[in-house]
């Protein structure tokens, strides 16, 4: 290996999907070939009079040509309303306006630092591992950040900094897997499955939080395998670290002054009180965040808030923060924040434009509709056990993310095959959604198209200058393997259990 690391062609299978990966086309052209494809099926499908009866309505359901004057029509009347109607565009800006309070001020990060700073010893594995994985609320950020953060951990206590970035790394990446305390995460995806579920049921809906118990649960437990994994194996191999950092000891990643110390202790103090003054209106029986019947778990105001209450819970402690050490001095500082935070999002409204073109074409084709009832119906005549069947969908999630790097973008794509495909077998769409959520989990790290990928060859070549992406192959890998065994065990338990795995999130549809 030369000694950057990264000069060298590394051969095998991983620079096999490297290459290929770099041949993909940016998403949003990825987007425009998708969208031509559908174009061209629509009229070869309907001149083959593909057609299938509907499980909901009893209907037939026939192809749409779209090269045709309605075709026409979607891109030249409606492209805008396509745009403008995009399931998850609003939430998303909303999102990275809010969270953009407590990352463009510091406090997220400063906390995560304060949370793994005091823990020495073999907890602080398991506490890297944790606060990696719940930082995840945290956003992309999460994955650049805490490597950073780990490898720092690390070499301060006399650990290997390799075995700290990696086992932060990997508990990042994985945490998209997982939830702790709802996010915007949570929210686009449950738009996503809802968007997906209504080309059977035009009805259907579901709770934000209908697959949070397995989320929950992946949060432990993929914790947990992090810390194993980590000690049992990354660890050893490594060996003990006699190098010097890049520009020296580098204690300042982790260094919380006492001013954002004090300005930690008043965000928290903030966030108890938002949280109690909640709990108090929520508590009387007549709240008008009640349900007709009294429930606050289902067709409640509180659950169809979820997405602004989530959004609160970090905006108030953000501005207090800010407020605190004088990142804040006016309203007009506020939406500064505010405006960055969408800023960085541009990329994606640019992309919105034409996944909302998209969308409508496959969901005006019929095409999905059908794919979801022919698929679901070659299925249940292969006589597959449907484990098995929640087996190969967690895989096949998992294999796809090696290649494409974009979460929404993935779930976008398989959403509305595999969300009605699975209904057709009566899998509640809360399932399917926890399921995608575990395949995504289990290789985001090994993801080599992804910027954050190229961020901790950095922060690991700042350690050791041999490093390349061979290297972090090597100890990346095993928490992959591990994560699949385990989370898929734990799937298959779940489903044959039947056990829900959220608010309003049964494993069967009916």
């Amino acid at each position: 290996m030369t000694e950057t690391g990264i000069e060298k062609k590394e051969k095998g299978f991983f620079a096999t999907v490297e290459r290929l990966g770099n041949k993909m086309p940016h998403p949003a052209i990825l987007f425009i070939y998708l969208t031509i494809i559908i174009l061209i099926l629509s009229w070869a499908l309907s001149m083959a009079g593909l057609s299938a009866v509907h499980p909901s309505t009893g209907e037939d359901v026939s192809v749409v040509n779209l090269i045709s004057v309605e075709g026409l029509n979607i891109f030249l009347v409606d492209f805008v309303n396509n745009f403008q109607a995009f399931p998850i565009l609003g939430v998303v800006v909303v999102f990275a306006a809010i969270t953009a309070i407590c990352e463009k001020t510091g406090f997220l990060s400063n906390v995560i630092k304060l949370s793994i700073a005091k823990v020495d010893g073999a907890m602080v594995v398991f506490f890297l591992a944790f606060v990696s994985v719940v930082s995840k609320m945290a956003g992309d950020i999460c994955q650049i950040l805490m490597p950073i953060l780990g490898a720092a951990l690390f070499y301060q206590i006399g650990r290997h900094p390799l075995a700290g970035a990696f086992c932060a790394y990997a508990g990042s990446s994985a945490g998209f897997a997982t939830c702790l305390i709802p996010s915007s995460t949570e929210v686009i995806n449950t738009g996503i499955t809802i968007t997906c579920a209504q080309v059977l049921d035009p009805d259907f809906t579901m709770p934000v939080l209908a697959s949070y118990y397995g989320l929950l649960v992946n949060c432990f437990v993929i914790s947990i395998i992090t810390t194993i994994v980590t000690i049992k194996f990354v660890e050893p191999r490594l060996g003990t670290y006699k190098g010097t950092p890049e520009g020296g000891a580098d204690t300042k990643d982790m260094e919380v002054t006492a001013e954002e110390r004090s300005a930690i202790k008043k965000a928290g103090i903030s966030v108890l009180i938002y949280i109690a003054a909640l709990i108090l209106i929520c508590l009387p029986q007549n709240s008008f965040m009640r349900a007709e019947d009294g429930s606050l778990l289902y067709n409640s105001t509180l659950m169809s808030s979820i997405t602004v209450l989530v959004g609160l819970l970090f905006f108030i402690p953000g501005v207090v923060y800010g407020i605190s050490v004088k990142k804040i001095r006016k309203g007009e500082d506020i939406i500064a924040l505010m405006t960055e935070g969408v800023r960085d999002m541009a990329g994606f409204i640019a992309m919105a434009i034409i996944i909302g073109q998209f969308l409508v074409v496959f969901s005006t084709s019929n095409i999905g509709t059908l794919l979801g009832i022919k698929g679901g119906e070659a299925l249940s005549a292969s006589n597959m056990p449907l484990w098995l069947i929640v087996i190969l969908f967690v895989l096949i999630v998992s294999l796809i993310n090696i290649l494409i790097s974009s979460k929404s973008t993935k779930y976008l794509i398989l959403g509305p095959v595999f969300v009605p495909m699975l209904m057709q077998l009566n899998i509640h769409p809360a399932f399917t959604q926890w399921l995608y959520n575990m395949g995504d989990g289990m290789t985001n790290h090994i993801t080599p198209l992804d910027v954050v990928f190229v961020m901790l060859l950095a922060t690991c070549q700042k350690y050791d200058k041999k490093v390349g992406m061979g290297t972090m192959f090597t100890y990346l890998i095993p928490y992959s393997v591990w994560y699949f065994v385990i989370l898929v065990t734990i799937a298959v338990i779940w489903f044959l259990l039947g056990i829900d795995v959220g608010i309003g999130g049964p494993v069967w549809l009916s």
